[in-house]
């Protein structure tokens, strides 16, 4: 099998999507295995940080047994003060996922 031909615009988007996306999500998307995309990745010189977690994005609120919405899954985009990476995060989350800082209800969006 040949190796995939990588396009300008696939090269953009994995720069731009790589520390939020993990390789087998990256690889689903482009029809390729997760070490091509290791590979990719190793040939742009790009880079996670090893305490990175990549974000699961499909998160839907849960609802009470009476049809409210749980407010404690309720997600809020907030920025944090260190990295300032913007993220949806629970009321239960206090501490952001790339860097690990205190969120304060004040970084809210």
């Amino acid at each position: 099998m040949a190796a995939k031909k990588w396009t300008d615009a696939e090269n953009a988007f994995i720069k731009n999507n790589y520390q939020i996306m993990g390789n087998k999500e990256l690889a689903e998307k482009f029809g390729v295995t997760p070490k091509a995309v290791e590979g990719k990745l190793r040939k742009l010189k790009l880079k996670r940080a090893k305490n990175v977690k990549v974000i699961q994005k499909s998160i839907e609120p849960k609802t009470t047994k009476k049809g409210k919405v749980d407010r404690s899954t309720l997600h809020h985009n907030m920025r944090c003060r260190t990295c300032l990476m913007v993220d949806g995060y629970t009321e239960k989350e206090d501490c952001c996922r790339f860097c690990g800082t205190k969120l304060f209800k004040s970084d809210v969006l």
